[in-house]
């Protein structure tokens, strides 16, 4: 699999804002990854945020590992079938403990992307949990819209967050990640039904137990008060204790709306409601969709921008890719109202004069948004489009 630039940027943000350290203050030293990790595609956009958080100007990502040691993790380790990078080949569908005697524990412990792949779900949550030291903290890419034969499974927040539950996890944040958002957006069920295009996914960060103990199944909180089997109490004990999440009442005929109770508030669960991206305000990556080449038809973009749900804004480039300028819903109307020539390309009405920035000066990004530009794309050294900078909840 290959690490994207997102999940660099959030690795990285985790790292700014102090959640790669322990309560004791100690930073974290050690990861092990489900999945040997390739470099994904913009290298040269995470080199640049890996140097500003590691300080060294000289920083190049020749692999994973070396990613991590920018980060202050020295330490790293990653678990697949393939045997590729590195990776220690245990079967995950397996008790990596009880079947490899493999015991070590570690500070980090990441999921982009293996879970949904293996058909025991239990000893996959099972395997990260005890891979996990107590304090730790695991991460999880999960997979819920879309991704269609992508693997065995789709996931719920109930279902992550109950896990959560059950074990004693500290809830650091629920994430929502479209093709369209990246990681910019606390869950709420509000914004998962605004996105019911493209792939969608959820992006989990728990703390493990300091007191940590053996894994445990959690039950669905839905059903969990009317149950007669035995040792499940423990999940439905830590509702209250959370001071945010209450068990479900009986009114007579059913259950209350459990979902609706839960989640009525997007982040009123989450131990800290300024943990990695607080607002839709950051980087992403550029989906595919609004690059467009300047040879294509304004028909072309006018599908995108005014059939697809999101699309603000589309990016125009040569066939080398390069940035050439950027059309808005405005410019297609423009050229409707004008009736311009029919077979009009997207190169002939798209605005070159846009504001863009150079990778080299992302720090300055800010101060370039104003009045109705809400986004705004991040260019490399050869000007081609890698990142784009926003309101990303305005998209």
């Amino acid at each position: 699999m290959g690490m994207s630039v997102g999940a660099w940027f959030f690795l990285a943000e985790m790292k700014k804002q102090g959640f790669m350290r322990d309560k004791n203050g100690c930073d974290f030293r050690s990861v092990i990854e489900l999945g040997s990790q390739d470099l994904g595609d913009n290298i040269e956009a995470c080199e640049k945020r890996l140097r500003d958080i590691s300080g060294d100007a000289n920083f190049t990502l020749t692999h994973v590992a070396a990613g991590y040691a920018a980060l202050g993790i020295c330490d790293y380790q990653c678990i697949d079938a393939d045997g590729r990078n590195g990776a220690i080949v245990f079967d995950l569908n397996r008790s990596i403990k009880s079947e490899y005697g493999f015991n070590k524990e570690f500070d980090l412990v990441t999921n982009f992307g293996t879970a949904e792949h293996c058909f025991n779900q239990y000893e996959v949550f099972r395997n990260m949990h005890d891979l996990c030291r107590a304090g730790g903290v695991l991460i999880g890419f999960y997979p819920t819209q879309g991704c269609i034969n992508h693997g065995y499974f789709h996931y719920t927040p109930k279902l992550l967050l109950e896990l959560a539950l059950a074990n004693r996890y500290e809830i650091l944040g629920l994430y929502v990640q479209s093709d369209k958002s990246g990681f910019s957006h606390y869950y709420s069920p509000e914004f998962v039904n605004t996105e019911r295009d493209g792939d969608l996914f959820f992006v989990t960060v728990f703390r493990q137990s300091e007191d940590k103990a053996e894994f445990l199944m959690p039950f669905d909180g839905a059903w969990l008060q009317s149950s007669l089997l035995k040792g499940y109490a423990q999940s439905a004990g830590l509702f209250g204790s959370m001071g945010t999440l209450t068990a479900p009442v009986w009114n007579g005929d059913g259950f209350s709306d459990w979902d609706e109770a839960m989640f009525a508030d997007g982040i009123k669960y989450s131990a800290s409601k300024d943990l990695i991206l607080d607002s839709s305000l950051g980087y992403r990556e550029i989906p595919q969709e609004i690059l467009l080449h300047e040879d294509a038809l304004v028909d072309d973009a006018r599908f995108w921008l005014f059939r697809r749900k999101g699309f603000h804004l589309l990016i125009v480039v040569d066939k080398a890719g390069r940035y050439v300028g950027v059309i808005t819903r405005g410019d297609v109307e423009r050229h409707e109202r004008e009736r311009a020539c029919e077979r009009e390309t997207c190169g002939g009405i798209c605005n070159r004069n846009g504001v863009t920035i150079d990778i080299d000066a992302l720090d300055s990004a800010f101060s370039k948004l104003r009045g109705s530009i809400k986004q705004i794309p991040v260019l490399d050294r050869e000007r081609r489009p890698v990142l784009l900078y926003g309101i990303h909840g305005l998209v």
